[in-house]
């Protein structure tokens, strides 16, 4: 039996456009298996694997029992003292071997994620990406919780310390609003991607498990780039004495090559299309 070539064409659509989804999802799944994942169930997972760089006088920073954002028990704490008032933020930088001097893990084209929980009004939470082998350049995402001023900043820290904490300049800024809360784990992302000798840069505040973004900013480096691998770590920046700021299940994820975000795009919009007929 001969097909109408209209009826040939609907045939081939239903055919390529499953193929296409099943390719790019596939993909997609590869490339979203995290590199380095830590849940702090276990305190050997710290002590094992992060460099502590900076701590407010008198600060702590361990595995605590408390319920974290995936519902079990596990969280890494950082707590600040009575006194004095915390003039230093905590750090600290992924390192499989952080009882050495020698950096050990450097990432290039990655998405670094935390989930945090802030108690007091002022806190921030951050990552570092592309820290450099001096420890003196990287790019930092900086959530502020705030009560009606919440705000979500891309920096360059070049020229500052990072392993002090350093944040540099502002290479982006959310308008502040009233969309997140203390005492409330939500989820942190930052990436990096060597775009042609730029590097983009992506950031988002989630809730927990998912779903539309609270918070958002991107930008594109283009005057004095950070190419090269480097470190990915932590911050959190406490405002005031005795307080505790929970971190939960920190992972570096290598970003999608452009190819497979391609596939991503033709199966998207195949989709798409077939949705309106």
């Amino acid at each position: 039996m001969l097909l109408s070539s209209s009826v040939a064409r609907r045939m081939l659509r239903s055919l390529v456009k499953p193929a296409l989804l099943t390719v790019a999802l596939s993909a997609a799944s590869a490339s979203a298996a995290p590199l380095v994942s830590f849940d702090f169930s276990d305190p050997a997972q710290v002590a094992n694997n992060f460099r502590a760089t900076s701590s407010p006088t008198g600060g702590t920073a361990a595995q605590n029992n408390a319920i974290g954002s995936d519902g079990n028990p596990g969280v890494y704490r950082n707590t600040t003292i009575s006194t004095p008032n915390p003039t230093a933020p905590f750090v600290r930088l992924y390192d499989a071997t952080p009882a050495d001097s020698v950096v050990q893990n450097t990432f290039g084209d990655v998405t670094g994620q935390i989930d945090f929980k802030l108690t007091t009004t002022g806190d921030s939470a951050g990552i570092y990406l592309r820290v450099n082998g001096a420890e003196s350049a990287a790019y930092l995402v900086v959530v502020n919780v705030t009560t009606g001023a919440d705000r979500l900043r891309i920096f360059d820290s070049a020229g500052t310390a990072v392993t002090g904490g350093g944040v540099g300049t502002a290479l982006t800024d959310s308008n502040t609003l009233n969309v997140l809360n203390l005492n409330t784990f939500y989820t942190l992302r930052f990436s990096s991607t060597n775009v042609g000798g730029n590097v983009l840069l992506q950031s988002e505040v989630l809730p927990i498990g998912g779903g539309t973004a609270l918070l958002s900013g991107s930008v594109t480096d283009m005057s004095t780039p950070l190419t090269a691998a480097g470190e990915v770590g932590y911050r959190i920046s406490t405002s005031a004495v005795s307080t505790s700021n929970d971190v939960d299940n920190f992972s570096i994820t290598e970003v999608p090559e452009p190819a497979s975000l391609s596939l991503l795009a033709i199966a998207a919009l195949g989709l798409r299309r077939s949705r309106r007929r």
